[in-house]
């Protein structure tokens, strides 16, 4: 028995030098097709998700596009500023000069078209000095106040630039909106079709926001008013106004720029990206809805398609980006808060980047495909590797195993299969000297033999246990399934070792393995 089990060892370390081998020799080639699919998988982009590339590629334009936003409108907060300070030093010129105050400009039509005629020339070097679509000033007078409502009326001058498409136009046409009607003639400007000669505040809402801040610090009393829709005209716009005070802190009234719809769109377009259509927005937060209508837009150049001015989105979560919809068309995107103003008060501003989902979606399913062709290609190649390898080296493995069992004894070059026959040759060499043939000593044939001829002895009961052993049950295994208790089991051990000759489940299980070999073999 010591010479079975010393065979044992021996086929032990065999065949756990032979798995060894074969690790070892499949870990370079794992690592080959591995680093390839992962190279191939980082040039193409499809290691990253499209969510992941999409909010990557978002984030960067929603930071470029909020920084360019909010210096926009603090540079156009800083030529209102210059502007009112301007304005504010002619009004008390020509108040001086009158030898009047502010407040006797009340229903004096003729002194008020005076002061515009002379803000004018400010005016139009201010509007040509900053990126908007047009500049104003509202004075805190009317030039009737008996008619009804006069309080909502209020003097000043409103000038639109006409090639609002052109966001860098030279000598563009200028039309006056409202202000007095002499001062179109005197300065060569075209009426508009919607002119009036003074403004209501209704429709100027920003007017009162500013008077009631007394605060004269301009610095911290400029403001930035949700898109107004001017009346009986198509385009509608934001503002960005600033207080009017005298030198003792009198209000005067509001003036700064106008920022259309159409201006903002063509002078803030977005960069084209691996998406055709991306459209930024600044609206009003609230709640889940994204007030588009109250704020501007703009967005890469062929983004017709793009259709949220005049809507109002909903907003719901999808994922780490945001879902957008108008009813219409559904958007992809992400966004942040931002102050525009020191005066924002209630006024949630958001300034979101979106794509068209149904762009997103495609990118989606174009990755979806890629990936499952180089599974298909991995796979594929995986199975082809699979069998050369068996080919080159599994094979030369089975048929040296072969030669074995019939008694062969050439040389295989094969490392493992030559150390066994050297090992075979020792045992059958010792034999010899011993002067026993070595077909009757081999311990493990001898055994075998045994083994098969005392098999009818056993009885059902030892059979089954025997049965459940070769199968590779345990004996707390073989007593839960048979519903017997462990000694039983323990018993029928005995039994089935003396009957069979054998002295340990191991030399059973080889023996077993025998004989299912030669059962296979038949």
């Amino acid at each position: 028995m010591k010479v079975l089990a010393g065979e044992m060892l021996t086929k032990n370390r065999f065949l756990s030098k032979m798995s060894s081998r074969l690790i070892l020799f499949l870990i370079p080639v794992l690592g080959i097709l591995l680093t390839a699919v992962f190279v191939f998988l980082n040039i193409t982009g499809l290691i990253w998700s499209v969510e992941s590339k999409t909010e990557t590629l978002l984030n960067a334009y929603l930071s470029d596009y909020s920084l360019k936003v909010k210096e926009y409108f603090d540079g156009v907060a800083a030529q209102s500023i210059r502007f009112s300070r301007n304005v504010s030093t002619l009004i008390e010129s020509e108040l001086e000069a009158k030898g009047i105050s502010f407040s006797n400009l009340n229903d004096d039509p003729k002194g008020i078209a005076e002061l515009e005629n002379k803000v004018y020339g400010i005016a139009e070097q201010s509007l040509y000095g900053v990126s908007a679509s047009g500049v104003f000033f509202i004075l805190d007078v009317t030039a009737n106040t008996k008619i009804e409502n006069a309080e909502l009326n209020k003097s000043g001058m409103h000038i639109k630039i006409g090639s609002v498409n052109n966001p860098n136009p030279i000598n563009p046409p200028l039309y006056l909106f409202r202000g007095a009607a002499e001062l179109a003639w005197q300065h060569e400007i075209i009426h508009h079709n919607h002119w009036k000669p003074e403004f209501s505040t209704k429709e100027y809402d920003f007017f009162d926001i500013i008077k009631e801040n007394s605060d004269e610090n301009l610095v911290k009393n400029w403001y930035v008013s949700p898109v107004i829709d001017l009346p009986l005209t198509w385009d509608d716009a934001a503002f960005v106004a600033v207080p009017i005070y005298g030198s003792d802190g009198e209000f005067f009234g509001v003036c700064g720029f106008e920022i259309s719809k159409v201006f903002f769109m063509h002078a803030h377009t977005l960069s084209a990206s691996e998406f055709s259509n991306i459209s930024g927005l600044l609206s009003l937060r609230e709640e889940d809805k994204l007030r588009s209508d109250k704020g501007l837009e703009s967005g890469a150049y062929g983004r017709q398609s793009v259709s949220v001015s005049d809507s109002i989105l909903l907003a719901k979560p999808k994922g780490v980006l945001t879902s957008y919809s108008d009813g219409l068309d559904n958007f992809i995107g992400i966004g942040e808060k931002i102050q525009l103003s020191p005066l924002d008060g209630d006024n949630k501003w958001e300034i979101t980047v979106m794509v068209l989902e149904s762009e997103y979606n495609a990118q989606t399913r174009d990755q979806r495909l890629l990936i499952y062709l180089l599974l298909v290609l991995v796979t594929a190649v995986s199975v082809l590797a699979s069998i050369l390898l068996s080919i080159r080296y599994v094979q030369p493995i089975t048929a040296g195993l072969a030669m074995i069992r019939k008694g062969g004894t050439e040389r295989t070059n094969i490392p493992e299969i030559d150390d066994l026959l050297d090992f075979l040759a020792e045992q059958d060499a010792m034999r010899e000297k011993k002067g026993i043939k070595v077909e009757e000593s081999s311990p493990v044939v001898a055994n075998y033999s045994s083994f098969m001829s005392s098999l009818d002895t056993l009885t059902s009961r030892e059979r089954e246990v025997f049965d459940c052993y070769i199968e590779g049950m345990t004996a707390m295994e073989i007593a839960d399934q048979r519903n017997i208790s462990l000694s039983t089991v323990k018993f029928h051990n005995r039994n089935i070792y003396t009957k069979l000759n054998i002295g340990s489940r191991a030399e059973l299980l080889l023996l077993a393995s025998m004989m299912q070999n030669a059962e296979i073999q038949e």
